[in-house]
């Protein structure tokens, strides 16, 4: 349950689009891992897409990866965090997480369905993983 202002905050962040134009788009901003929904809002508001909402989600969502150290989150396991190698592609443990994390986010965005026309939803996202 989102308790609180700050901490919905600290989980995505949401902008109208500019302007005062109609929301007749979104575009859901995805960070790459060990990065925050931070830097993707004002990627967003940078870009200022005419009649386009802006949806920057964390990857601190409930059900996503943490890392180790306190390096942030990632949206699914793609290391050994106790090796610290990269998990092959075929690597049940990271086939499982990105499983879980797809799931997640299909379930997110058909709940987006129940707002947004589908084909005016947008997905951008960034990650340099190294395999």
């Amino acid at each position: 349950m989102l308790r609180s202002k700050p901490h919905r905050r600290s989980l995505y962040s949401y902008r109208h689009a500019p302007r005062n134009a109609h929301n007749t788009n979104l575009l859901v901003l995805l960070h790459g891992a060990g990065d925050s929904h931070g830097p993707y809002d004002k990627l967003a508001q940078t870009m200022a897409l005419p009649q386009t909402a802006a949806l920057s989600l964390s990857a601190s969502c409930p059900g996503f990866t943490e890392l180790p150290f306190q390096l942030g989150y990632t949206w699914f396991q793609e290391m050994d965090y106790t090796t610290g190698s990269p998990l092959s592609r075929d690597h049940a443990m990271r086939q499982s997480s990105l499983l879980s994390a797809t799931q997640r986010l299909c379930d997110f965005i058909q709940g987006l369905t129940q707002q947004w026309i589908p084909e005016r939803i947008f997905l951008l996202g960034l990650s340099l993983i190294h395999i």
